[in-house]
């Protein structure tokens, strides 16, 4: 009739396993594993009991019994760093669930009267890394171990992301881009979950070929990637022999325009989306430049044709104040979440037209016609819409001197057409800083040139010469009666396309943002010569007798024509007068 009792135990934290000693002979099928409870010392305000899935190493009644802690239970009690860390906190209180071979209930051992252990074996196996899981789309990786695994002592650095079970080159080790990639599990378990920061995501997709799927995402770990409750580093995992992922949720996530600046200066766009994006899916033609959010509107069908001719819109069109961009406007980066556009020429020139857009922070906004891009998977980016446009961040003027690139003349309309290499504000002109010259190098007067006794010509243009362009590359100037004149009496200058240059004062006119034209030829600031004419139309128009009077006191005829004569061409012989306009010859 005399119950059992525990006379000692002895705990084995590397194999699980607890040896209970009791004063008689145990029925082990009456054991129930809830009636065990460990805790820090006899006395103690929290303990840790087992759970049913526990259970007795032998049922065969002996002084002696077994006990196998479960994977759950062992993992639990490993979790708590202030019990069975070692023998001194190593106590066991236990229900008189125990029944001897007698049918006697053993004596309860209850809290204040725990016993000590008589034995303690610390956990000396290293935890071994039994799978793992990544999302590309919450940018999760979560690690499961063999054992608890202390989570503070878990170093991201030792953890590398590959494309190959077997190599490395296609891989990225946590925490090189982003020091924002840390351990966020804030419990001791087996599980262990890593939050990736953004740059080491976008390291990842970089790669094209790493955590795209399934098939191609491992892992490695270096040497005590992570450390157990008892103190051992986990096994290593070399990246010849990388562990290959149990689950993987790939990338569902739209990349979204998160920046963007505008150096008008360097005639650069650039883009910093939230993630990496494919370089070569990059659709410029799916920017609009705006001055405004504002309601989506279109070209008219002719300028929509003209934005890839290189032509003007028309003033309607120019009045929408927005502009998309052309296939002259390259992307000049790989890929990467940071993109370069590189504005074409057409594009720049195009933009400058219209001086509401992009001529201040203040009036650059930025919308997107369609998907303008697409991550590495294939996410097409959101777009933004036109009544939601961006503002660009930054926004750097131009500060780039327009420049003469050629010129032609045609003295049959008595126009001038000046090509510059980019819009300038016709509207700006000033004639009387454009200069005409029979030749490259002049001495600013009309002589003979003493070196081959050749006459040299040259005609400042006066007022009565004017734009009638205007914000564009190419400005039209008429000549003036008195220009036109004049220059056709100089008999050297402009009578071929040999003898006609041009030479331009910084005055002459001003770009879109008020950059003041590159000199040429005889303005003292400049260097270079005069500008040969590019395409010379030669004079093909007949003059015209204006009217005439005969002064019969001194008889003399006097005849005035549409343009400067040469005079020692009258013929007199063909010189007639007569007495009405259709009478009589004298």
């Amino acid at each position: 009739s005399t119950p059992p009792a525990l006379l000692a135990f002895a705990l084995d934290m590397s194999l699980g396993h607890v040896s209970l000693t009791f004063s008689r002979v145990i029925d082990a099928t009456t054991f129930a594993a809830s009636t065990l409870c460990f805790q820090a010392s006899v006395r103690a305000s929290s303990s840790f009991c087992l759970r049913q899935n526990s259970n007795i190493s032998s049922l065969v009644p002996d002084y002696v019994v077994g006990v196998q802690l479960s994977v759950d239970d062992i993992n639990a009690l490993k979790a708590i760093p202030t019990i069975c860390t070692h023998l001194n906190n190593t106590f066991l209180t236990a229900a008189g669930t125990f029944q001897g071979v007698n049918s006697v209930f053993m004596s309860s051992l209850v809290n204040g009267r725990a016993l000590q252990a008589s034995s303690f074996t610390r956990d000396s196996i290293p935890p071994t890394l039994v799978g793992f899981s990544l999302s590309m789309t919450t940018n999760t990786l979560l690690l499961t171990f063999s054992e608890t695994i202390n989570a503070s002592t878990c170093n991201v650095t030792r953890m590398s992301l590959q494309a190959f079970a077997n190599y490395s080159a296609q891989s990225v080790t946590l925490s090189m881009y982003d020091s924002l990639t840390r351990v966020t599990s804030t419990r001791n378990t087996p599980l262990v979950s890593i939050a990736i920061g953004q740059l080491d995501i976008d390291a990842i997709t970089f790669l094209d070929l790493a955590a795209t799927s399934l098939e191609t995402t491992y892992l490695s770990l270096e040497s005590s990637a992570c450390v157990d409750m008892a103190g051992n580093p986990t096994d290593i995992v070399p990246s010849s022999a990388a562990m290959a992922a149990l689950t993987f949720e790939s990338d569902r996530v739209q990349p979204q325009l998160v920046n963007y600046t505008f150096d008008k200066h360097a005639n650069v766009i650039a883009l910093t989306f939230s993630e990496t994006v494919r370089a070569n899916t990059l659709n410029t033609s799916a920017l609009i430049l705006m001055s405004s959010p504002q309601p989506s509107i279109s070209y008219c069908a002719q300028c929509a044709l003209n934005r890839n001719i290189n032509e003007p819109l028309c003033q309607s069109c120019t009045n929408l104040k927005q502009i998309s961009l052309s296939a002259s406007s390259v992307v000049v980066t790989q890929n990467s979440k940071f993109q370069t556009i590189l504005v074409g020429v057409r594009d720049m020139n195009a933009l400058k037209a219209i001086p509401e857009i992009c001529t201040t922070r203040l009036n650059c906004y930025l919308a997107t016609s369609r998907a303008v891009v697409s991550d590495m998977i294939g996410n097409s980016a959101i777009s933004i819409a036109y009544t939601a446009a961006r503002q660009t961040d930054a926004f750097t003027p131009d500060a780039v001197l327009p420049n003469l690139v050629n010129f032609s003349l045609d003295m049959s309309n008595q126009s001038l057409v000046l090509t510059f290499d980019e819009t300038v504000n016709g509207t700006s002109l000033v004639t009387s800083c454009l200069t005409l010259q029979s030749s490259l190098l002049i001495n600013g007067t009309n002589s003979t040139n003493s070196s081959n006794g050749e006459e040299t010509s040259e005609l400042t243009l006066t007022t009565a010469s004017r734009s009638v362009s205007g914000f564009s590359t190419e400005i039209t100037v008429v000549l003036g009666t008195v220009d036109f004149n004049e220059i056709t009496r100089l008999n050297t200058l402009a009578v071929s396309q040999g003898s006609t240059f041009v030479s331009i004062g910084s005055c002459l006119v001003v770009d879109m943002n008020g950059n003041a034209v590159t000199p040429v030829g005889s303005d003292l600031s400049s260097q270079s010569p005069a500008l040969g004419c590019q395409r010379f139309t030669a004079d093909s128009v007949a003059p015209q007798l204006v009217w005439f009077d005969v002064d019969m006191h001194t008889l003399i005829v006097r005849m005035v024509f549409s343009e400067t004569m040469r005079a020692s061409s009258t013929v007199f012989r063909g010189l007639r007068l007569q007495s009405t306009a259709s009478g009589a010859v004298l």
